[in-house]
C-alpha cells in the first residue's frame, strides 16, 4: 500500500490529483485503513483518486489492487471525491459497522485482463453500510463494470443503496 492508516479519527482532505502508477500485484492498495471513523473528503472539482491504464486487475491475484481499501473498520466514511479507473474495485470495504460512501463520481471503469467482474463499490461482510448519492459514468467506450456488489458472510448485513445515478453503460448490476 502506498498510504497505511493505522489510526483512528483521521481526516484525509484531497484538493488534488492522487494517480496510481504500475501493474497490479496481490494486497496492492493506494489507501489502506485498519483504524475506525477515517474519513477521506474532497474538496473541489479536482479531487481525483486514479488508477492510471497500466494498473489494470489481473484475475490470478488473490487480492487485486484497490484505491481504498478498509478492513475491519467501523465508521469510515468517503465522500464528495471522483474515484477514476480504480483497478479490481474503487473502494472495497471488508467488515466492518456504518460504513459511508456518499456523493461521490465514479468514472470510467477499470481495465481488465480477461473480462472478469469488477467493481466501483465491493462489500463483503458489512453491516450498516451506506453507498448514496453517488454518480456512476462508464469509461468512453461506453462500458462499465458492475457498480456496486455486496456480499456477507454473516446473517446481520444491512446495505443501504440509495440515491445514486447510473449513466448509460451495459451493466448497472447492483449484486
Amino acid at each position: 500500500a502506498l498510504f497505511v492508516i493505522t489510526t483512528s479519527g483521521v481526516r484525509v482532505l484531497i484538493r488534488g490529483r492522487i494517480l496510481a502508477f504500475g501493474t497490479p500485484v496481490e494486497y496492492d492498495w493506494v489507501f489502506y485503513v485498519t483504524a475506525n471513523n477515517v474519513e477521506f473528503v474532497g474538496e473541489g472539482g479536482g479531487a481525483i483518486l486514479e488508477g492510471s491504464g497500466q494498473y489494470k486487475y489481473d484475475p490470478g491475484l488473490f487480492v487485486g489492487p484497490t484505491l481504498i481499501h478498509f478492513h475491519q473498520v467501523n465508521g469510515c466514511t468517503v465522500r464528495n471525491l471522483t474515484l477514476h479507473n480504480g483497478p479490481q474495485s474503487s473502494i472495497f470495504v471488508r467488515g466492518g459497522t456504518g460504513s459511508k460512501i456518499t456523493d461521490c463520481l465514479f468514472e470510467g471503469g477499470p481495465a481488465t485482463m480477461d473480462g472478469t467482474t469488477i467493481f466501483g463499490i465491493s462489500g463483503t461482510g458489512v453491516n450498516n453500510f451506506l453507498v448514496e448519492g453517488n454518480r456512476f459514468v462508464p469509461n468512453a467506450t461506453g462500458k462499465a463494470h458492475s457498480w456496486i456488489q455486496s456480499s456477507s458472510t454473516s446473517s446481520s448485513l444491512h446495505v443501504t443503496i440509495t440515491d445514486n445515478k447510473f449513466e448509460e453503460s451495459y451493466d448497472h448490476a447492483i449484486y
